[in-house]
Protein backbone atom coordinates (compact mmCIF):
# COMPACT_ATOMS: atom_id res chain seq x y z
CA UNK A 1 0.00 0.00 0.00
CA UNK A 2 1.50 3.70 -1.27
CA UNK A 3 0.33 6.72 -0.29
CA UNK A 4 -0.40 8.50 -3.49
CA UNK A 5 -2.94 11.41 -2.46
CA UNK A 6 -2.86 14.09 -5.22
CA UNK A 7 0.52 12.81 -6.75
CA UNK A 8 0.78 15.14 -9.76
CA UNK A 9 -2.37 17.10 -9.91
CA UNK A 10 -1.93 20.64 -9.25
CA UNK A 11 -4.32 22.01 -6.33
CA UNK A 12 -7.36 23.83 -8.03
CA UNK A 13 -5.99 22.70 -11.17
CA UNK A 14 -8.09 19.93 -12.29
CA UNK A 15 -11.77 18.44 -12.33
CA UNK A 16 -13.80 15.26 -11.20
CA UNK A 17 -12.10 13.44 -14.14
CA UNK A 18 -8.74 13.69 -12.24
CA UNK A 19 -10.47 13.77 -8.45
CA UNK A 20 -12.40 10.66 -8.61
CA UNK A 21 -9.71 8.05 -9.33
CA UNK A 22 -7.41 9.44 -6.16
CA UNK A 23 -10.41 9.04 -4.03
CA UNK A 24 -11.14 5.65 -5.22
CA UNK A 25 -7.66 4.93 -4.49
CA UNK A 26 -7.68 6.47 -1.52
CA UNK A 27 -10.77 4.09 -0.23
CA UNK A 28 -9.29 0.84 -2.05
CA UNK A 29 -5.79 1.59 0.32
CA UNK A 30 -8.17 2.14 3.47
CA UNK A 31 -9.80 -1.48 3.00
CA UNK A 32 -6.69 -2.94 1.96
CA UNK A 33 -5.23 -1.67 5.60
CA UNK A 34 -8.42 -3.08 7.38
CA UNK A 35 -8.35 -6.33 5.83
CA UNK A 36 -5.38 -7.31 7.46
CA UNK A 37 -2.33 -6.67 4.23
CA UNK A 38 -0.22 -4.23 5.12
CA UNK A 39 2.88 -4.51 6.78
CA UNK A 40 3.66 -2.30 9.81
CA UNK A 41 6.39 -0.22 7.94
CA UNK A 42 4.11 0.55 5.05
CA UNK A 43 0.96 1.58 7.57
CA UNK A 44 3.90 4.08 9.70
CA UNK A 45 4.71 5.27 6.16
CA UNK A 46 1.94 5.67 5.09
CA UNK A 47 0.36 7.65 7.88
CA UNK A 48 3.47 9.67 8.04
CA UNK A 49 2.86 10.88 4.32
CA UNK A 50 -0.57 11.72 5.19
CA UNK A 51 0.12 14.02 8.10
CA UNK A 52 1.24 16.66 5.77
CA UNK A 53 -0.80 15.92 3.02
CA UNK A 54 -4.32 18.12 4.36
CA UNK A 55 -4.75 21.78 5.07
CA UNK A 56 -6.51 24.34 7.80
CA UNK A 57 -9.52 25.82 6.34
CA UNK A 58 -12.72 27.49 7.64
CA UNK A 59 -13.24 31.24 9.36
CA UNK A 60 -10.90 30.02 12.19
CA UNK A 61 -8.44 27.99 10.02
CA UNK A 62 -10.37 25.20 12.24
CA UNK A 63 -10.54 22.05 9.70
CA UNK A 64 -8.38 19.85 9.03
CA UNK A 65 -8.98 18.32 5.76
CA UNK A 66 -7.81 16.42 2.95
CA UNK A 67 -9.71 18.84 0.50
CA UNK A 68 -8.71 18.24 -3.75
CA UNK A 69 -9.76 22.04 -4.14
CA UNK A 70 -10.65 25.17 -2.48
CA UNK A 71 -14.11 24.47 -0.32
CA UNK A 72 -15.69 28.05 -1.20
CA UNK A 73 -15.12 27.18 -4.92
CA UNK A 74 -16.96 23.92 -5.11
CA UNK A 75 -20.83 23.05 -5.17
CA UNK A 76 -22.15 21.48 -1.94
CA UNK A 77 -21.81 17.96 -3.83
CA UNK A 78 -18.88 18.10 -5.10
CA UNK A 79 -16.93 19.25 -1.76
CA UNK A 80 -19.08 16.17 -0.14
CA UNK A 81 -16.95 13.76 -2.61
CA UNK A 82 -13.60 15.28 -3.42
CA UNK A 83 -13.21 16.89 0.12
CA UNK A 84 -15.16 15.31 2.74
CA UNK A 85 -15.08 11.43 1.84
CA UNK A 86 -10.94 12.14 1.33
CA UNK A 87 -11.05 13.32 5.57
CA UNK A 88 -12.89 10.57 6.47
CA UNK A 89 -10.92 7.71 4.76
CA UNK A 90 -7.74 9.49 5.69
CA UNK A 91 -8.85 9.54 9.07
CA UNK A 92 -9.89 6.16 9.26
CA UNK A 93 -6.56 4.87 8.04
CA UNK A 94 -5.01 6.76 11.03
CA UNK A 95 -7.31 5.27 13.68
CA UNK A 96 -7.29 1.84 12.79
CA UNK A 97 -3.30 2.20 12.10
CA UNK A 98 -3.24 3.51 15.84
CA UNK A 99 -5.28 0.20 16.81
CA UNK A 100 -2.68 -2.14 15.12
CA UNK A 101 0.58 -0.79 15.06
CA UNK A 102 2.63 0.32 17.48
CA UNK A 103 5.18 2.32 15.73
CA UNK A 104 2.45 4.28 14.43
CA UNK A 105 1.00 4.86 17.97
CA UNK A 106 4.51 6.48 18.47
CA UNK A 107 4.66 9.11 15.89
CA UNK A 108 5.67 12.29 17.21
CA UNK A 109 2.30 14.77 17.27
CA UNK A 110 -0.20 12.05 15.60
CA UNK A 111 -2.31 12.33 18.32
CA UNK A 112 -2.84 16.82 18.56
CA UNK A 113 -3.04 16.52 14.34
CA UNK A 114 -6.08 13.69 14.29
CA UNK A 115 -7.25 15.87 17.16
CA UNK A 116 -7.63 18.34 13.90
CA UNK A 117 -8.38 16.15 11.66
CA UNK A 118 -11.50 14.80 13.50
CA UNK A 119 -12.53 18.66 13.83
CA UNK A 120 -12.48 18.32 9.78
CA UNK A 121 -14.79 15.29 9.62
CA UNK A 122 -17.58 17.56 11.30
CA UNK A 123 -17.40 19.76 8.55
CA UNK A 124 -20.94 18.98 7.32
CA UNK A 125 -22.06 16.30 10.13
CA UNK A 126 -20.92 13.03 7.81
CA UNK A 127 -23.76 13.52 5.69
CA UNK A 128 -24.61 13.30 1.60
CA UNK A 129 -25.67 16.55 -0.15
CA UNK A 130 -29.67 17.29 -0.28
CA UNK A 131 -31.80 14.47 -0.88
CA UNK A 132 -28.35 12.35 -0.46
CA UNK A 133 -28.08 13.24 2.94
CA UNK A 134 -28.79 9.78 4.66
CA UNK A 135 -26.66 7.86 2.02
CA UNK A 136 -23.42 9.75 2.16
CA UNK A 137 -24.29 9.41 5.89
CA UNK A 138 -24.62 5.81 5.79
CA UNK A 139 -21.66 5.34 3.96
CA UNK A 140 -19.34 7.61 5.66
CA UNK A 141 -20.24 5.57 9.29
CA UNK A 142 -19.49 2.34 7.38
CA UNK A 143 -16.05 4.31 6.63
CA UNK A 144 -16.06 4.72 10.93
CA UNK A 145 -17.36 1.29 11.70
CA UNK A 146 -14.90 -0.57 9.63
CA UNK A 147 -11.71 1.09 11.21
CA UNK A 148 -13.44 0.30 14.63
CA UNK A 149 -13.95 4.25 15.47
CA UNK A 150 -16.31 3.23 18.27
CA UNK A 151 -13.58 1.25 19.90
CA UNK A 152 -11.35 3.81 19.69
CA UNK A 153 -13.39 6.59 20.64
CA UNK A 154 -14.39 4.33 23.95
CA UNK A 155 -10.53 4.39 24.67
CA UNK A 156 -9.41 7.76 23.92
CA UNK A 157 -12.73 9.10 25.05
CA UNK A 158 -10.97 13.21 25.65
CA UNK A 159 -8.95 12.79 22.47
CA UNK A 160 -11.73 14.91 20.90
CA UNK A 161 -15.08 15.39 22.61
CA UNK A 162 -16.88 17.14 20.40
CA UNK A 163 -16.34 14.30 17.96
CA UNK A 164 -17.39 11.43 20.21
CA UNK A 165 -20.21 13.55 20.69
CA UNK A 166 -21.33 13.80 16.93
CA UNK A 167 -20.40 9.70 16.54
CA UNK A 168 -22.81 8.24 19.34
CA UNK A 169 -25.97 11.03 18.39
CA UNK A 170 -25.38 9.86 14.62
CA UNK A 171 -25.43 6.02 15.81
CA UNK A 172 -28.36 6.33 17.98
CA UNK A 173 -29.84 8.32 14.99
CA UNK A 174 -29.37 5.67 13.08
CA UNK A 175 -30.99 3.04 15.37
CA UNK A 176 -33.99 5.55 15.79
CA UNK A 177 -34.70 6.58 12.61
CA UNK A 178 -33.06 5.25 10.06
CA UNK A 179 -33.31 1.50 11.03
CA UNK A 180 -37.12 2.06 12.11
CA UNK A 181 -38.20 3.11 9.00
CA UNK A 182 -38.99 6.77 10.62
CA UNK A 183 -36.77 8.67 8.23
CA UNK A 184 -37.50 7.98 4.32
CA UNK A 185 -35.54 9.12 1.45
CA UNK A 186 -37.29 12.79 0.79
CA UNK A 187 -36.63 11.99 -3.13
CA UNK A 188 -38.89 8.97 -3.39
CA UNK A 189 -39.93 8.12 -0.06
CA UNK A 190 -37.60 5.01 -0.23
CA UNK A 191 -36.62 3.25 2.84
CA UNK A 192 -32.89 2.97 4.37
CA UNK A 193 -33.50 -0.36 6.81
CA UNK A 194 -31.89 -3.03 4.22
CA UNK A 195 -28.85 -0.51 4.63
CA UNK A 196 -28.75 0.75 7.76
CA UNK A 197 -29.70 -2.15 9.70
CA UNK A 198 -26.33 -3.90 8.84
CA UNK A 199 -24.60 -0.63 9.75
CA UNK A 200 -25.80 -0.91 12.56
CA UNK A 201 -25.07 -4.04 13.58
CA UNK A 202 -21.36 -3.06 13.03
CA UNK A 203 -21.64 0.14 15.13
CA UNK A 204 -23.63 -2.09 17.72
CA UNK A 205 -23.39 -6.03 17.99
CA UNK A 206 -25.34 -6.32 20.66
CA UNK A 207 -28.25 -5.44 18.77
CA UNK A 208 -27.89 -9.41 16.89
CA UNK A 209 -29.90 -10.42 19.88
CA UNK A 210 -32.56 -8.01 19.69
CA UNK A 211 -33.77 -9.21 16.56
CA UNK A 212 -37.48 -11.04 16.43
CA UNK A 213 -39.24 -13.54 13.34
CA UNK A 214 -42.60 -13.73 13.67
CA UNK A 215 -44.93 -15.75 11.65
CA UNK A 216 -48.69 -15.51 13.14
CA UNK A 217 -50.61 -13.76 15.59
CA UNK A 218 -47.58 -11.32 16.15
CA UNK A 219 -47.92 -10.16 12.49
CA UNK A 220 -49.31 -6.84 11.24
CA UNK A 221 -52.83 -6.88 11.50
CA UNK A 222 -52.96 -10.04 14.27
CA UNK A 223 -54.73 -9.96 17.26
CA UNK A 224 -51.67 -9.82 19.05
CA UNK A 225 -49.92 -7.00 17.14
CA UNK A 226 -50.33 -4.50 19.63
CA UNK A 227 -47.34 -6.92 21.69
CA UNK A 228 -44.89 -5.83 19.20
CA UNK A 229 -45.86 -1.73 19.51
CA UNK A 230 -42.71 0.42 19.79
CA UNK A 231 -40.85 -2.41 18.16
CA UNK A 232 -39.33 -1.72 14.63
CA UNK A 233 -40.62 -3.55 11.61
CA UNK A 234 -37.69 -4.48 9.54
CA UNK A 235 -39.58 -5.98 6.40
CA UNK A 236 -40.50 -9.84 5.35
CA UNK A 237 -38.34 -12.70 5.85
CA UNK A 238 -38.00 -16.33 5.35
CA UNK A 239 -37.34 -19.13 7.56
CA UNK A 240 -35.96 -22.48 6.17
CA UNK A 241 -35.81 -26.17 6.99
CA UNK A 242 -38.62 -24.65 9.32
CA UNK A 243 -42.57 -26.12 8.44
CA UNK A 244 -45.39 -24.15 9.71
CA UNK A 245 -49.10 -25.78 11.11
CA UNK A 246 -52.62 -24.31 11.52
CA UNK A 247 -53.06 -24.83 15.24
CA UNK A 248 -56.44 -23.76 14.92
CA UNK A 249 -56.06 -19.90 17.08
CA UNK A 250 -52.91 -19.44 16.13
CA UNK A 251 -49.83 -21.37 14.18
CA UNK A 252 -46.72 -23.77 15.25
CA UNK A 253 -43.59 -23.94 13.87
CA UNK A 254 -40.99 -26.74 14.48
CA UNK A 255 -37.55 -27.93 12.26
CA UNK A 256 -38.16 -29.83 8.98
CA UNK A 257 -36.15 -30.27 6.13
CA UNK A 258 -37.08 -28.56 3.17
CA UNK A 259 -39.77 -26.67 4.32
CA UNK A 260 -40.44 -22.86 5.02
CA UNK A 261 -41.81 -20.05 6.61
CA UNK A 262 -42.81 -16.33 5.69
CA UNK A 263 -42.90 -14.05 8.49
CA UNK A 264 -41.93 -10.76 9.36
CA UNK A 265 -38.66 -9.41 11.23
CA UNK A 266 -38.53 -6.82 13.56
CA UNK A 267 -36.42 -4.78 15.95
CA UNK A 268 -37.11 -5.23 19.76
CA UNK A 269 -36.38 -2.27 22.26
CA UNK A 270 -36.44 -2.23 26.25
CA UNK A 271 -38.24 -5.20 27.96
CA UNK A 272 -40.04 -6.58 24.91
CA UNK A 273 -39.10 -10.09 24.95
CA UNK A 274 -40.43 -10.10 29.00
CA UNK A 275 -44.30 -9.80 27.24
CA UNK A 276 -44.17 -11.52 24.48
CA UNK A 277 -42.44 -15.34 26.63
CA UNK A 278 -45.35 -14.50 28.84
CA UNK A 279 -47.80 -14.66 26.09
CA UNK A 280 -46.15 -16.91 24.04
CA UNK A 281 -45.61 -19.50 26.68
CA UNK A 282 -42.06 -19.73 26.80
CA UNK A 283 -41.15 -23.31 28.23
CA UNK A 284 -44.60 -24.80 27.83
CA UNK A 285 -46.06 -23.98 24.61
CA UNK A 286 -43.44 -22.46 23.07
CA UNK A 287 -39.33 -22.10 22.87
CA UNK A 288 -37.40 -19.32 21.99
CA UNK A 289 -34.85 -19.83 20.06
CA UNK A 290 -31.87 -18.21 18.15
CA UNK A 291 -32.60 -18.82 14.34
CA UNK A 292 -31.13 -17.84 10.75
CA UNK A 293 -33.64 -16.49 8.74
CA UNK A 294 -32.89 -14.39 5.40
CA UNK A 295 -34.36 -10.77 4.84
CA UNK A 296 -33.88 -8.23 2.23
CA UNK A 297 -30.51 -7.46 3.99
CA UNK A 298 -29.01 -10.80 3.80
CA UNK A 299 -28.91 -13.43 6.81
CA UNK A 300 -29.44 -12.39 10.09
CA UNK A 301 -29.96 -14.29 13.47
CA UNK A 302 -32.96 -13.68 14.60
CA UNK A 303 -35.45 -14.92 17.97
CA UNK A 304 -38.40 -16.95 17.32
CA UNK A 305 -40.88 -19.20 18.81
CA UNK A 306 -40.67 -22.77 18.10
CA UNK A 307 -43.58 -25.12 19.05
CA UNK A 308 -43.07 -28.19 21.56
CA UNK A 309 -45.79 -30.10 20.70
CA UNK A 310 -45.75 -32.73 17.72
CA UNK A 311 -48.17 -30.96 15.30
CA UNK A 312 -51.16 -32.78 12.72
CA UNK A 313 -51.90 -32.21 9.17
CA UNK A 314 -49.72 -30.84 6.07
CA UNK A 315 -47.33 -27.68 6.34
CA UNK A 316 -48.17 -24.56 5.54
CA UNK A 317 -47.01 -22.94 2.50
CA UNK A 318 -48.79 -19.15 2.66
CA UNK A 319 -47.95 -16.94 5.76
CA UNK A 320 -50.35 -16.81 8.07
CA UNK A 321 -51.56 -13.65 7.71
CA UNK A 322 -51.43 -12.19 3.76
CA UNK A 323 -52.85 -10.20 1.32
CA UNK A 324 -54.04 -11.50 -2.19
CA UNK A 325 -52.05 -8.12 -3.66
CA UNK A 326 -49.13 -8.32 -1.96
CA UNK A 327 -45.87 -8.37 -4.73
CA UNK A 328 -44.11 -11.42 -4.62
CA UNK A 329 -41.68 -12.51 -7.20
CA UNK A 330 -42.50 -15.60 -9.29
CA UNK A 331 -39.04 -17.55 -10.23
CA UNK A 332 -39.12 -19.73 -13.21
CA UNK A 333 -36.60 -21.74 -15.06
CA UNK A 334 -38.36 -24.07 -18.08
CA UNK A 335 -40.69 -22.75 -21.20
CA UNK A 336 -41.41 -19.82 -18.74
CA UNK A 337 -37.91 -17.84 -19.46
CA UNK A 338 -39.78 -17.16 -22.72
CA UNK A 339 -41.75 -13.84 -22.09
CA UNK A 340 -44.22 -14.49 -24.58
CA UNK A 341 -44.84 -17.89 -23.28
CA UNK A 342 -44.83 -17.08 -19.57
CA UNK A 343 -47.56 -14.25 -20.04
CA UNK A 344 -49.93 -16.24 -21.91
CA UNK A 345 -50.70 -17.29 -18.05
CA UNK A 346 -51.24 -13.62 -17.09
CA UNK A 347 -53.18 -12.63 -19.87
CA UNK A 348 -54.73 -16.10 -21.53
CA UNK A 349 -55.43 -16.33 -24.86
CA UNK A 350 -53.50 -19.11 -27.49
CA UNK A 351 -49.94 -20.34 -26.70
CA UNK A 352 -48.45 -20.35 -30.20
CA UNK A 353 -45.61 -22.10 -28.74
CA UNK A 354 -47.49 -25.74 -27.59
CA UNK A 355 -50.70 -24.77 -29.30
CA UNK A 356 -52.90 -24.76 -25.98
CA UNK A 357 -55.47 -22.10 -25.30
CA UNK A 358 -54.75 -20.94 -21.36
CA UNK A 359 -57.45 -18.98 -18.95
CA UNK A 360 -54.96 -16.33 -17.89
CA UNK A 361 -55.29 -14.53 -14.11
CA UNK A 362 -58.45 -12.22 -12.97
CA UNK A 363 -55.89 -9.20 -13.50
CA UNK A 364 -54.72 -9.96 -16.64
CA UNK A 365 -51.27 -7.67 -16.03
CA UNK A 366 -48.34 -7.49 -14.44
CA UNK A 367 -48.17 -5.03 -11.57
CA UNK A 368 -44.71 -4.14 -12.42
CA UNK A 369 -42.65 -4.15 -15.81
CA UNK A 370 -39.37 -5.03 -13.73
CA UNK A 371 -37.44 -8.27 -14.24
CA UNK A 372 -34.70 -10.06 -12.63
CA UNK A 373 -32.11 -12.69 -13.04
CA UNK A 374 -30.59 -15.16 -10.79
CA UNK A 375 -28.52 -18.58 -10.09
CA UNK A 376 -30.12 -20.31 -7.14
CA UNK A 377 -28.93 -23.64 -5.42
CA UNK A 378 -30.50 -26.44 -6.95
CA UNK A 379 -31.21 -28.33 -10.46
CA UNK A 380 -33.51 -28.05 -13.01
CA UNK A 381 -33.95 -31.53 -14.57
CA UNK A 382 -37.09 -32.85 -17.20
CA UNK A 383 -39.50 -35.47 -16.03
CA UNK A 384 -42.97 -36.86 -16.55
CA UNK A 385 -45.20 -36.97 -19.53
CA UNK A 386 -46.86 -33.66 -20.76
CA UNK A 387 -49.50 -34.21 -23.17
CA UNK A 388 -49.05 -30.69 -24.13
CA UNK A 389 -45.19 -31.35 -25.63
CA UNK A 390 -46.12 -34.75 -26.86
CA UNK A 391 -46.16 -36.88 -24.13
CA UNK A 392 -41.79 -35.92 -23.12
CA UNK A 393 -40.87 -34.26 -20.15
CA UNK A 394 -40.72 -30.65 -18.70
CA UNK A 395 -38.78 -28.67 -16.47
CA UNK A 396 -39.00 -29.39 -12.67
CA UNK A 397 -36.87 -27.74 -10.12
CA UNK A 398 -35.01 -29.82 -7.42
CA UNK A 399 -33.57 -27.69 -4.98
CA UNK A 400 -32.21 -30.71 -2.80
CA UNK A 401 -29.99 -31.51 -5.90
CA UNK A 402 -26.52 -30.30 -6.50
CA UNK A 403 -26.07 -27.33 -8.83
CA UNK A 404 -27.80 -24.45 -9.68
CA UNK A 405 -30.59 -23.44 -11.80
CA UNK A 406 -30.91 -19.85 -13.51
CA UNK A 407 -34.02 -18.44 -12.96
CA UNK A 408 -35.71 -15.07 -14.88
CA UNK A 409 -38.09 -13.36 -12.14
CA UNK A 410 -41.46 -11.29 -12.93
CA UNK A 411 -42.96 -9.63 -10.31
CA UNK A 412 -47.06 -10.43 -9.81
CA UNK A 413 -49.05 -10.67 -7.11
CA UNK A 414 -49.50 -13.39 -4.40
CA UNK A 415 -53.68 -14.32 -6.29
CA UNK A 416 -51.20 -14.18 -10.01
CA UNK A 417 -49.10 -16.44 -8.32
CA UNK A 418 -51.87 -18.92 -7.03
CA UNK A 419 -53.80 -18.53 -10.59
CA UNK A 420 -50.76 -19.52 -12.41
CA UNK A 421 -50.46 -22.18 -10.26
CA UNK A 422 -53.65 -23.44 -11.21
CA UNK A 423 -52.71 -23.59 -14.75
CA UNK A 424 -49.48 -24.78 -14.93
CA UNK A 425 -51.16 -28.10 -12.83
CA UNK A 426 -51.50 -27.87 -8.83
CA UNK A 427 -51.36 -31.35 -8.47
CA UNK A 428 -48.47 -33.11 -6.19
CA UNK A 429 -47.14 -34.81 -9.18
CA UNK A 430 -47.04 -31.30 -11.33
CA UNK A 431 -46.49 -27.89 -9.87
CA UNK A 432 -48.39 -28.32 -6.54
CA UNK A 433 -45.49 -27.29 -4.14
CA UNK A 434 -44.93 -23.49 -3.55
CA UNK A 435 -41.08 -23.15 -2.57
CA UNK A 436 -39.70 -20.71 -1.32
CA UNK A 437 -36.20 -19.34 -2.54
CA UNK A 438 -35.65 -16.21 -0.17
CA UNK A 439 -36.42 -12.00 0.03
CA UNK A 440 -35.12 -10.18 -2.49
CA UNK A 441 -33.59 -7.06 -2.19
CA UNK A 442 -36.56 -4.84 -2.14
CA UNK A 443 -38.41 -7.11 0.42
CA UNK A 444 -40.56 -9.01 -1.40
CA UNK A 445 -40.58 -12.86 -0.82
CA UNK A 446 -39.41 -14.86 -3.89
CA UNK A 447 -41.00 -18.19 -4.84
CA UNK A 448 -40.76 -20.75 -7.62
CA UNK A 449 -42.78 -23.72 -8.58
CA UNK A 450 -41.97 -27.79 -8.56
CA UNK A 451 -43.83 -30.75 -7.54
CA UNK A 452 -43.99 -32.11 -4.17
CA UNK A 453 -41.32 -35.12 -4.87
CA UNK A 454 -38.88 -35.76 -7.53
CA UNK A 455 -40.66 -36.99 -10.49
CA UNK A 456 -39.20 -39.81 -12.68
CA UNK A 457 -36.85 -38.70 -15.60
CA UNK A 458 -38.07 -37.99 -19.10
CA UNK A 459 -36.36 -36.50 -21.84
CA UNK A 460 -37.90 -33.17 -23.01
CA UNK A 461 -39.67 -32.82 -26.96
CA UNK A 462 -36.95 -30.96 -29.41
CA UNK A 463 -39.71 -28.13 -29.59
CA UNK A 464 -39.58 -27.47 -25.87
CA UNK A 465 -36.06 -27.53 -25.56
CA UNK A 466 -35.79 -25.59 -28.36
CA UNK A 467 -38.10 -22.58 -27.62
CA UNK A 468 -35.80 -22.84 -23.85
CA UNK A 469 -32.87 -22.28 -25.27
CA UNK A 470 -34.13 -19.40 -27.68
CA UNK A 471 -35.29 -17.53 -24.36
CA UNK A 472 -32.09 -18.02 -22.51
CA UNK A 473 -29.80 -17.07 -25.86
CA UNK A 474 -32.35 -14.11 -26.75
CA UNK A 475 -33.92 -12.58 -23.69
CA UNK A 476 -31.50 -13.85 -21.20
CA UNK A 477 -28.48 -12.68 -21.94
CA UNK A 478 -26.93 -16.60 -22.78
CA UNK A 479 -24.42 -16.99 -25.87
CA UNK A 480 -25.55 -20.58 -27.66
CA UNK A 481 -22.55 -22.08 -26.23
CA UNK A 482 -23.36 -21.34 -22.16
CA UNK A 483 -27.48 -22.58 -23.25
CA UNK A 484 -26.22 -25.47 -25.19
CA UNK A 485 -23.64 -26.29 -21.96
CA UNK A 486 -26.20 -25.58 -19.54
CA UNK A 487 -29.22 -27.35 -20.80
CA UNK A 488 -26.57 -30.39 -21.00
CA UNK A 489 -25.83 -30.39 -17.60
CA UNK A 490 -29.87 -30.30 -16.48
CA UNK A 491 -30.58 -32.71 -19.47
CA UNK A 492 -27.82 -35.29 -17.44
CA UNK A 493 -30.18 -35.85 -14.18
Amino acid sequence: MKNTFMDGIQYNGHGPETYGPQVRKLRQDFYELINGNVPEADAESYVRRLMVQPRYFGKEKKLLLWAMGEPSDMPSDAREEFIYQPTYLAAGIIVYSIQHYKTVRNIPGLFPFLHDALDGCLGRGFGGHGYEYADGLIDTMNIFADCNMGAFLETYPELNAEFKHAFDETVKYIEEELCTGKERNAWNNASYVSAAFPLLKKLKPSVQKQLLFVYGTLMRSGRAEDLLSGCSFLGKAILKDYAMFDLGRYPGIIAQDGEWVEGELYFTHGSSFERLDEYEGEGSLYRRELLTVECSFGLQQAWAYVYLGEPEGSPMREPWISDDEDAVWYAVYGSNLSKDRFLCYIKGGYCEANGRTYDGCTNDRLISDEEYRAWFPGQMYFGNKSGTWNNKGVAFYDPNASGKTFMRMYKVTRRQMQEIQVQEGPGANWYGRIQALGIHADGSPIYTLTSETRRPANAPDDSYISLIKSALTEENGFTKRDANRYLAECLKN
